[in-house]
């Protein structure tokens, strides 16, 4: 007598649903873009304005940026930013960029792109200058995880 296996695929109509689900899902990130825009705010722009080094000396940031030091020029313009720390020792672009609702940042959401971006009209040149928004190894596992998440949420209901 052979020797057999055989295997009964049953229930598969709905996990074709499912998967219709999930593939909608997945073409539209807007359910989740205030999580993700809360950690880019808290996973990233928080942790980085805390590291900033003294406008002095420079220093790297959180996410392995380097950030230079102010220009001697701009220190002997503005005296009372020797004692600072980049990006935060006026104050204006760390509280509009860290507050919840954002007064000072935006995102949207087109599908499966998801934008971040600061408001305040200086942020720009200083991204040019020393980076505030960009990836790195602690941002794309949150993101990450934060999209896997929504998706198993999807897949569970």
């Amino acid at each position: 007598m052979p020797l057999s296996i055989s295997i009964s695929a049953t229930g598969l109509e709905g996990m074709s649903a499912k998967l219709d689900t999930m593939s909608n899902a997945v073409d539209d990130l807007s359910p989740i873009a205030p999580k993700l825009a809360e950690i880019v705010r808290d996973k990233h722009l928080n942790p980085l304005f805390k590291s900033e080094p003294s406008t002095l000396i420079g220093g790297q940031v959180w996410g392995g940026v380097y950030h230079a030091p102010l220009s001697r020029a701009t220190l002997l313009m503005h005296p009372r930013r020797r004692t600072g720390q980049i990006h935060i020792d006026t104050g204006r672009l760390w509280r509009g960029a860290v507050t919840e609702g954002g007064e000072g940042n935006r995102y949207d959401v087109d599908g499966t792109e998801f934008t971040y971006e600061l408001t305040d009209e200086r942020a720009p040149a200083l991204q040019a200058m020393r980076p505030i928004l960009f990836w790195h190894k602690s941002l794309r596992i949150a993101m990450t995880e934060a999209i896997v998440t929504y998706l198993l949420q999807i897949w569970n209901q």
